[in-house]
């Protein structure tokens, strides 16, 4: 039989009762919050602590204006949920320094993706009893964002209603993906796009996104495994800028899950998460689901992952080739995600290697057509318009064809 030696038990980690002690700031109430190993705090002290995060977000960048209109996108869940808080408490009369903004709600309804049946009425009970104006917008309307009409107005709420048509092209462009990998990264880039298309029909000039530090430390690890590193700088930091018109805020970007879930609890909040494309799915079915189990498994055994990766990943910054550097020209955009092209690579970079191990092969192969039809020559085209990442993504697709969103896009961009 097998023995369990002494030394072979697992070393347990030994966790003070910090009820028997007093709060860490005020040293008067019992605390309720442990936000760090040793950080013990009460309920009074933690929620001034989390507005006190949320508002130097915006102190310390003064990107937003006073009287500026800002879209905030709402999906339900715990960020989101904590984020529309804290903006109506900034609001507040009995705020001390109030917020100066113009906020406005958006719901993309993404029960497309999942054939989520049940109704968002809980999300619209949450965003009307706001007070600030709304809008619910399905996905699938992305694919038709040039006939998209939509009221500035400041009253009621908006709903966005798609078509058949639109649905059915929706549904073609997600099966054509071979993987989740794929799908999750395509719905990704479909929900920015329509946040910025909305945005600007709307006339604002902000977005304001409900990411964490434990979000963005996964994204950071994952973009890298699918080619999008050249790109962190915008996925991770507190304001992306790749769209100059309208810039997409991160003030939640300084709070761990933790924190938000302990805020959402102290102040009675419920958010409602919604089933998404992986829900129930095991760790493996793609890069993001297994960075985050990586992560979140690394983070129970040792409370400095998240922060060492977050404040690993502000370190890093945009390099301009020198011929862009010389000639004091601006990075080329990316059709899709607005990014600067980064595949203007040497000739002996791995990129080149991997273009020229694709020709052999197709080269190589007995059934290879000598003549392109419009479709090989469409994604010829469009692939010179798209970054790296942007590449892998349409190169994953079965059958590519030129969805209307992108046509909307690339014109724009011209």
């Amino acid at each position: 039989m097998c023995s369990i030696h002494e030394y072979d038990q697992p070393e347990r980690r030994v966790v003070d009762d910090f009820r028997s002690k007093l709060c860490m700031k005020c040293k008067t109430e019992e605390p309720v919050v442990v936000i760090r190993t040793h950080d013990p705090l009460c309920r009074g002290c933690f929620l001034q602590y989390c507005t006190h995060k949320f508002r130097s977000a915006f102190g310390k960048t003064r990107l937003v204006r006073d009287g500026e209109k800002a879209l905030v996108a709402f999906s339900g869940g715990h960020s989101s949920t904590a984020l529309l808080h804290l903006i109506q408490e900034g609001l507040s009369e009995r705020a001390q320094k109030k917020l100066r903004f113009v906020p406005s709600l958006i719901h993309i309804d993404e029960r497309i993706v999942t054939g989520f049946t049940d109704s968002s009425e809980d999300i619209e009970k949450i965003m009307t009893s706001s007070s600030f104006p709304c809008c619910l917008i399905p996905l699938e309307k992305v694919m038709s964002v040039q006939d998209l009409e939509l009221k500035n107005t400041t009253q009621d709420i908006q709903r966005v209603k798609s078509n058949k048509s639109e649905e059915e092209c929706f549904r073609k462009l997600l099966r054509s993906t071979k993987s989740l990998t794929a799908k999750e990264e395509l719905i990704k880039r479909l929900r920015s796009n329509l946040l910025h298309i909305v945005a600007e029909k709307l006339g604002h000039t902000k977005i304001i996104v409900g990411d964490c530090c434990t979000h963005l430390s996964i994204n950071l690890l994952s973009n890298m495994a699918l080619g999008q590193g050249a790109h962190l700088p915008f996925e991770t930091g507190f304001a992306d800028t790749r769209d100059q018109n309208v810039l997409v805020i991160r003030p939640m970007r300084e709070f761990t899950s933790k924190e938000v879930a302990f805020l959402n609890n102290l102040t009675g909040l419920k958010p409602h998460v919604l089933p998404t494309l992986l829900t129930k799915g095991q760790s493996n079915v793609s890069i993001n689901r297994l960075t985050e189990e990586f992560v979140l498994g690394l983070q129970s055994k040792f409370p400095s992952t998240v922060s060492t990766i977050f404040r690993t990943g502000e370190k890093l910054d945009i390099v301009e080739s020198e011929g862009q550097t010389e000639r004091n020209e601006s990075a080329k955009q990316c059709a899709v995600c607005k990014g600067p092209i980064d595949t203007n690579a040497g000739e002996c970079s791995a990129m080149k290697a991997t273009e020229f191990s694709e020709t052999i092969c197709k080269e190589a192969r007995s059934d290879a057509i000598v003549n392109e039809d419009k479709s090989s020559s469409i994604l010829k085209s469009m692939l010179e318009e798209l970054c790296y990442g942007c590449r892998l993504l349409v190169r994953d697709m079965l059958s590519f064809e030129v969805p209307g969103h992108l046509v909307y896009i690339e014109k724009s961009c011209l």
